[in-house]
């Protein structure tokens, strides 16, 4: 079965989301509608849309890289395959981690779109009724799109190799992915927990929220492969340490 990139796939429907963004405020003046007839609340719609996209596409597309790096060929430390009944547990806890990064970025967004729309109301206090109307569409357009996304994540997930890739920069546990190495992230502790079934736990921050959000990954260890995790750890704490030396 092919591993599909699920990162860059979400890279790729972002892009076209900016794009028809871009295209809704290119097209009030290209038709010749009249600003103050709607033409500039359609530009202004596009722009968030556009705006919004781009963003989350950028952020998708690093991702994407890093989560090809792991599967390339010699890329992980660590690529571990799992039975059936692992599946279902894996995607929901990975249904839960989409929903909780889908809103922080949305509220980001949320207020970025307020700011720019209280600046064009300063700029066209007659537009005032209009631009807040659009506002609050296109916020709920997003919203929509926050909330089914998760649910389309989980079902696929579900139906993916129940396998988990580990390396130095993130890790890839049943179609989830955990980059501890992208910009202004950074491990802070790793370990082996015992259990029923162990797990190798990462803890890192990450950017999230314009600041540091702590993550956990919980990366299942099948029988017999304790030892390789705590090779794993170790490798994952000395990285660690020679990164906080260089900074």
């Amino acid at each position: 079965m092919k591993r599909r990139n699920r990162q860059a796939e979400a890279a790729a429907a972002w892009a076209a989301v900016s794009l028809a963004g871009v295209a809704g405020v290119v097209l009030p003046f290209a038709v010749g509608m009249d600003g103050m007839s709607g033409g500039y609340a359609v530009a202004f719609a596009g722009g968030i849309v556009a705006m919004s996209g781009a963003g989350v596409s950028a952020i998708s597309a690093a991702r994407a890289r890093v989560v090809a790096r792991l599967l390339a060929d010699g890329g992980a430390l660590l690529h571990w395959t799992y039975p059936e009944s692992l599946r279902a547990e894996q995607a929901d806890r990975g249904f839960i981690e989409s929903r909780r990064r889908n809103w922080a970025l949305l509220r980001v967004t949320a207020a970025v779109c307020t700011a720019l729309a209280f600046l064009f109301v300063l700029a066209r206090p007659q537009a005032r009724g209009v631009v807040i109307g659009v506002l609050l569409v296109a916020i709920i357009a997003l919203a929509a799109v926050a909330a089914i996304e998760p649910f389309l994540e989980r079902r696929c997930r579900r139906r993916q190799i129940p396998e988990a890739f580990v390396s130095l920069e993130a890790a890839y546990v049943f179609g989830m992915l955990h980059a501890w190495a992208q910009f202004g992230a950074r491990v802070a502790d790793v370990g082996v927990v015992a259990g029923a079934v162990p797990v190798l736990r990462v803890e890192y921050t990450t950017p999230l929220r314009l600041g540091l959000q702590d993550a956990v990954a919980m990366i299942p260890i099948p029988p017999g492969e304790e030892g390789r995790a705590s090779d794993a750890a170790r490798a994952l704490l000395a990285r660690a340490g020679d990164s906080a030396t260089q900074a």
